[in-house]
This record gives C-alpha cells, sequence and structure tokens, in this order.
C-alpha cells in the first residue's frame, strides 16, 4: 500500500466516537482510540490521496493531548502531536485542523523519544535564568527545501506548511517565556530571484500565515510589524501583510516580520532618509551631521531595541545580511536542524546558552 505524500488538510468539526471511521478520498481510517475531545469527520480535499494510507503523522494538535492511536487494517500505530495549533489553510473559525502527511521513518521514533524530551524541556525550564533572557530575539528560518528533500515531501510548499505551522509555534514559546520581541526573516531580498514556481506557492503559504497570527495571540498582547521592501511583493501579499498590521497594530509584545528583506538595503534606505532630512535644514556641515546614532534612528526597527539572540537554524553559520547593523553586538546560535524541524528544546537551549555568555560589547 502507497500514500501520495502530499499534504491534505481535514477541517476539525465533529466529535469523534470511540472505533468511528473516517473516509479519506476512498481509504478508510478507524480510530482505535483518541486521547482528545474532537476529531475530524469533514474533509477537506487538497492533493488527492493515491491507495490506501499505511502511515500518516499527524502535524497537528488536539487541545494538549500528547498522542493519538490510528488502526488501518493491520496496520496501527501510535501518532505524536505537537503542543500548538498548526496553520489552518481554509479560512475557518473553526479551532482544530489536521494537517496529514505520509513519514516512513518518524512516526514511531517521535513517540518513543517525546518523553525524553519533554523531560529534558521540564529540566532546562526549571534551570533557565529568566532574568537573563533576551528582550529581542532575531531568528532566519533556513532549510525549508533541504527539509522538504530530506523528508521526500512531494514539493516545496508542503515543506512551507510546515515550516509555517513551526512558526506559530515559535511565536507561543516567545509568548509563554514572556520574550518582548521578536524579529523573523521569512523572505530575503535575494529570494525573490528564485522561480516562480517556488515563489508563488511560499507566497500562499504566507498569505494563509497572516491570517492565522491573530488566531493563535489570542490572549497576548501582541503587535505586527512587516519591514523589507514590500513594493517589490505581489500585491495580494502586500495587502495581506496590511491587513495583518491593521488588526495588531500595537501590543506590549513586539512581533516583526522580514520580507523582501536586506540588510545592506536597510542601511542604504536608512542613510537615504537622514540625508534627506538634514538637508532640508539647508546647512552646509550636512557630512559632519551623519553619525552612528543618526542612521540607528532611521533603520527599520528603530523603535526596537538592538537584539540580543540571533537563531539561524539549517546549521549554516553566516547572517547573509540579516540585521547587519543591529546585530552588531549581538550573540548567535546557529542550529543544526533544518527550521521546519526546530524544536522547542533547541530554542531553549539556544536560549540557556545566551544566559551563560558574558557579554562585553567590544570592550
Amino acid at each position: 500500500m502507497s500514500v501520495d505524500p502530499r499534504l491534505v488538510e481535514i477541517h476539525a468539526s465533529k466529535r469523534i466516537s470511540f472505533g468511528e471511521h473516517l473516509l479519506v478520498d476512498g481509504a478508510d481510517l478507524r480510530f482505535e482510540h483518541l486521547r482528545c475531545h474532537r476529531a475530524t469527520s469533514t474533509l477537506w480535499r487538497g492533493d488527492r490521496l493515491e491507495g490506501a494510507p499505511d502511515r500518516l503523522r499527524f502535524a497537528a494538535t488536539l487541545g494538549k493531548r500528547p498522542s493519538v492511536f490510528f488502526r488501518h487494517g493491520h496496520d496501527a500505530g501510535l501518532l505524536s502531536l505537537p503542543a500548538k495549533p498548526v496553520l489552518p489553510r481554509l479560512k475557518s473559525a473553526c479551532a482544530l485542523f489536521f494537517c496529514l502527511y505520509h513519514e516512513t521513518r518518524m512516526g514511531f521514533r517521535d513517540a518513543a523519544t517525546r518523553p525524553l524530551y519533554r523531560f529534558y524541556e521540564d529540566r532546562l525550564l526549571a534551570t533557565l535564568d529568566r532574568e537573563r533572557l533576551p528582550r529581542h530575539v532575531g531568528v532566519i528560518h533556513d532549510g525549508h527545501r533541504r527539509y522538504a528533500r530530506s523528508e521526500g515531501l512531494p514539493d516545496y510548499q508542503a515543506s512551507y506548511r510546515v515550516g509555517m505551522a513551526k512558526f506559530v509555534e515559535f511565536l507561543n514559546w516567545s509568548y509563554d517565556l514572556e520574550i518582548p520581541a521578536v524579529t523573523c526573516w521569512l523572505l530575503s531580498k535575494e529570494n525573490l530571484a528564485r522561480p516562480d514556481e517556488e515563489l508563488l506557492p511560499y507566497y500562499e503559504v504566507l498569505m494563509e500565515l497572516f491570517e492565522e497570527i491573530p488566531n493563535a495571540s489570542t490572549g497576548h498582547d501582541v503587535g505586527v510589524r512587516f519591514i523589507g521592501s514590500l513594493d517589490l511583493l505581489p500585491a495580494d501579499l502586500r495587502a495581506s501583510a496590511k491587513r495583518l498590521e491593521e488588526r495588531m497594530p500595537n501590543g506590549d509584545r513586539r512581533v516583526t516580520i522580514a520580507l523582501a528583506y536586506g540588510g545592506r538595503q536597510e542601511i542604504v534606505d536608512a542613510v537615504k532618509d537622514l540625508v534627506a532630512k538634514l538637508s532640508t535644514d539647508d546647512t552646509d556641515d550636512l557630512v559632519d551631521r551623519i553619525d552612528a546614532d543618526g542612521i540607528a534612528a532611521n533603520l527599520y526597527t528603530a523603535d526596537l531595541p538592538d537584539p540580543d539572540l540571533v537563531i539561524r537554524t539549517s546549521g549554516e553559520a553566516r547572517l547573509s545580511g540579516f540585521l547587519l547593523w543591529q546585530a552588531a553586538y549581538a550573540e548567535y546560535a546557529f542550529v543544526d536542524v533544518y527550521w521546519p524541524a526546530f524544536r522547542y528544546v533547541d530554542f531553549l537551549r539556544s536560549l540557556r546558552d545566551f544566559t551563560r555568555r558574558t557579554r562585553r560589547y567590544g570592550k
């Protein structure tokens, strides 16, 4: 038996009882036991499933339930669930969604290792010096395409969806740890040179993400702002970003999303803005009045503290132009996992290492 590994999302709309059946494009999934209050019966059909699924991993959440048993014919398994909601594709007010994809290697391994990681997470949290946590964390979300290849996903959009679901998880982690500001680089200016068959599916996923962020941030006082050369983006993506900013204009916690962003371009724009302001004074000492403080005051993130910690996933040990000016004295954590596979324990370890460092700011 085989299954098309492309994503299928299922709309959670109805309680499922013990032993109830679920029909997925002709494949009958019988839930032998559900450790949850709700599941699903209404299918939203994305990419077609061919044949009968022999192993599925639920990249979704059902409250805070850790796992679910499933059986199809003689094939049964224990499936692990992350602790936060995934990104829905449908525009709906319902609370639960499933994001299903075929995975031949990790379902049972995740179930076996999850208790160990949960213990490790609790230990890290207990020893974390909350007084020394960063006020501003920057993140370079790298590795979507390599994750798609390593996991055998059919296209990059499948990986983008998993990665943006992880983005929602990350926001909740930062809220729980009361980190005041995060800046997330989701699209570089250089990325715009990629072919349309890569960019257009990503734009679609980003627009879905922007619709989901307000739902994921319910109960938290969060403001969202976008930075970058947004004029280079398609009109529908710009409109989606603007709607999100309008829905979440201010908050004690700040989420900054960098789109079509380049660090060099930001500095160029800051210098241009500074020169334009100074030139209106009709003064002869314009050059002497251009200084570091003036440039900093005209950066995209002038209203935020400089980042204390910058995290880059995928194992790459470079900044690629991210917050070049602001991150001059930041601490760095280069994490050797692709962004869609980034875990809470990876985040906690980065924070722990940060709290143990002595920052001298060049002195």
